[in-house]
């Protein structure tokens, strides 16, 4: 799978490890990485298939910042707005009900 971020969602408020844990079961992630090591980057991935190719969902943290930043990231092999749009509102569903708040969504062009 060719992989381009096609949306990304920045995310804020407190995030310690039931938020962590909560997220990824909203999200259906597969965990990955451990809240605790400061190395660690990526928390959870899953692949989803709609009716016009693969996306990834990957939950990421970039520990460059002070305070960390928080993102989710909707990644394409193949895809459209159209193909996006329910992904990215299960997404933002997701992070609202885990009592967190989207601060900034980026928007990469995507090839139809």
């Amino acid at each position: 799978m060719v992989v381009r971020r096609a949306v990304s969602f920045k995310v804020s408020g407190p995030i310690d490890q039931p938020t962590l844990d909560g997220l990824r079961e909203q999200l259906r992630l597969k965990p990955e990485g451990r809240i605790s090591d400061d190395w660690d980057q990526i928390f959870g991935e899953r692949v989803a298939h709609t009716d016009y190719g693969q996306v990834e969902i990957q939950l990421a943290r970039d520990d460059d910042s002070h305070p960390p930043i928080w993102n989710v990231d909707l990644l394409v092999d193949d895809g459209s707005r159209v193909a996006l749009s329910v992904v990215e509102q299960e997404i933002s569903a997701a992070i609202v009900a885990c009592g967190l708040a989207v601060t900034e969504i980026f928007r990469a062009s995507v090839p139809n």
